[in-house]
């Protein structure tokens, strides 16, 4: 039993960081993620070693960082029209060459900040009035 524990909370963890289960997201993370399983089947050649490199480095921008807003239409339009796995990973390398896939900061090491309530409609205090 304990060693399905820290299992669970990296499970958790994972699922937190990539948001709900019909997130962009989430969606483009675990199809990476299968089709890297794929790879690691396959006898490593130098083709496949560069091919898993960028996977890797895809796959670690997208858990880390939110996707841009033009790269997440663009990225749904193509998985509507049916992409396949290699032409996807081509098209996510492209964009974060180019540094059009997620919103990194400047110092890639400084944690995302929280979120904030922006708008409080509907709230109303607490404290009855005699």
């Amino acid at each position: 039993m304990k060693h399905i524990l820290p299992q669970c909370s990296k499970a958790r963890a994972e699922s937190e960081q990539l948001g709900t289960l019909r997130s962009l997201r989430r969606k483009l993370y675990e199809r990476l993620r299968r089709y890297r399983e794929q790879f690691e089947k396959k006898p490593l050649d130098s083709s496949i070693a560069s091919q898993l490199e960028a996977l890797e480095r895809v796959m670690d921008l997208i858990y880390r960082y939110p996707l841009k807003a033009a790269a997440e239409e663009a990225i749904r339009r193509q998985l509507k029209l049916g992409i396949d796995n290699k032409s996807l990973l081509q098209m996510l390398t492209d964009y974060a060459d180019s540094d059009r896939l997620c919103t990194v900061p400047q110092d890639p090491d400084e944690p995302l900040p929280e979120p904030q309530i922006i708008c409080s409609l509907g709230l109303i205090s607490s404290v009855a009035k005699t």
